[in-house]
């Protein structure tokens, strides 16, 4: 099937076809990088960013080296929020990226940008504090320790713990 979808992918320009080959190499080796690849570009190609999205997720699966699988993440995490305007689906991968590195600062940058575009206050408030857990400038935590104060005085309206939060 590899060396079929090789040929109708380069040979006689077959997207679809070459697609449903690389398909059938996943369903035999589920591990097979070289299909993952080639499914992802073929994806990039035809413009199926959606499939895209979950082949570069996959991906995440196949690799070995840590660094590699928060690259493919990101590339799909982007995919679902700035292509697909799909923000919960990027929430998701942006946790996946957390599992393998819970200290992974770009990923919860981009969930704080998230859960406050979709006003998830009390998730915003839990991912900033994790943020000022793992900063280490004081100016950083008094604009985070700032913000989430804010977020409990106007969002959340609990007053105690915003002056709470203020203070620190």
């Amino acid at each position: 099937y590899a060396s079929a979808a090789r040929v109708v992918e380069s040979d006689v320009g077959d997207v679809e076809r070459a697609i449903e080959l690389y398909g059938k190499v996943l369903q035999i080796q589920p591990q097979n990088l070289e299909a993952v690849e080639a499914l992802r570009r073929l994806f990039q190609a035809a413009e199926r960013y959606a499939e895209m999205s979950q082949i570069l997720q996959r991906k995440a699966q196949v690799l070995d080296d840590p660094s590699e699988k928060k690259e493919a993440l990101f590339s799909a995490a982007s995919l679902e929020e700035e292509v697909l305007n799909r923000p919960e689906q990027a929430i998701g991968v942006y946790e996946a990226v957390l599992a393998i590195d819970p200290d992974d600062l770009k990923a919860l940058e981009a969930l704080i940008g998230l859960y406050l575009s979709l006003g998830r206050w009390e998730e915003l408030i839990a991912t900033q504090q994790k943020k000022v857990d793992l900063v280490a400038e004081a100016e950083e935590k008094k604009a985070i320790y700032y913000q989430m104060g804010a977020v409990y005085e106007r969002e959340l309206k609990d007053i105690p713990r915003s002056i709470d939060t203020y203070q620190k």
